[in-house]
């Protein structure tokens, strides 16, 4: 059975710059995509772990190029566009996917020639997540066709597939840091095979990427909410979803920590894109 992260005493949280945030929602369906008028996420909510429990953690200590704790962290491994005609290859090579002796777990996307190699770290089969507060303090790269992302899917997904067992995407930094991304994924009613899309994009009002931030996702029984150092970027919620959706994100799933290169989404990399390209993952922690 997935197992939960050692406790460790409390952290200090940090205050930072307020965000703004709208939030898109798009419906996905076998005829096409059906928009639907976007909506802003109030600012004013705070996320904090004040009067929770802190049942979890990881800090990532070790010795320099080691692996990350095997209790707690598996790999996807492999290549195929996973989905989007992405170009990179995930391996669980040191070179990819290493402690750095400084307390981080460090994912790093690597060019040789003209193809990537990078890392995909999951806690599949390790650690399941409930109701409470996931939060993972990141330092994330940045540049053209760079797609690190910290996100979610259901602990169900080998018995039931995607999008049946649901996907939230915590944080996902395309191409620049200074513009965040946040959405989930879930099954429609009618046809679980078939996704719908809620996001929430906006400008940061900062470069994300220049330094460590603490990104989290809150759920509670038939909502969540996504934050960025305390201050909520989106809000979802079973009553806001999607006529002919389906909410699938009230069970147990597993966190996912990746860097993917080009595709769909990035678009190619740019001969000015810095590589390696690394991830610095400071500490995860979870409070209910």
């Amino acid at each position: 059975m997935p197992r939960r992260f050692d406790r460790v005493p409390p952290f200090i949280r940090r205050s930072s710059t307020v965000l703004a945030a709208t939030l898109a929602i798009t419906m996905l369906a076998a005829a096409g995509t059906v928009a639907i008028p976007a909506r802003n996420v109030a600012t004013a909510v705070r996320l904090s772990a004040n009067e929770m429990t802190l049942v979890g953690a990881e800090d990532f200590n070790g010795t320099a190029y080691t692996a990350p704790n095997p209790l707690y962290w598996t790999y996807d491994l492999g290549g195929g566009g996973w989905g989007n005609n992405e170009l990179q290859t995930y391996t669980n090579s040191s070179a990819n996917v290493r402690l750095n002796g400084l307390g981080q777990m460090v994912i790093e996307a690597r060019k040789s020639g003209t193809s990537y190699t990078s890392a995909r770290v999951v806690t599949r089969g390790k650690v399941d997540f409930y109701y409470g507060l996931l939060e993972a303090r990141i330092k994330f790269p940045e540049g053209q066709g760079l797609h690190p992302a910290v996100w979610m899917l259901g602990s169900n997904i080998t018995s039931v597939g995607w999008p049946a067992c649901g996907e939230i995407d915590t944080m996902e930094l395309v191409n620049t840091g200074t513009v965040y991304h946040n959405a989930i994924h879930g099954p429609t009613a009618a046809n679980s095979a078939i996704p719908w899309k809620q996001s929430a994009d906006g400008a940061a009002g900062l470069d994300l990427a220049s330094d460590y931030h603490v990104y989290q996702v809150y759920r509670q029984p038939g909502s969540m909410m996504i934050g960025i150092d305390g201050h909520v970027v989106g809000q979802y919620s079973k009553a806001t979803m999607p006529a002919g959706a389906q909410w699938v994100f009230d069970g147990p799933m597993y966190l996912t920590m990746n860097i993917a290169v080009g595709g769909e989404w990035p678009g190619p990399v740019s001969s000015g894109t810095v590589f390696p390209a690394t991830m610095l993952v400071d500490w995860i922690r979870f409070w209910q």
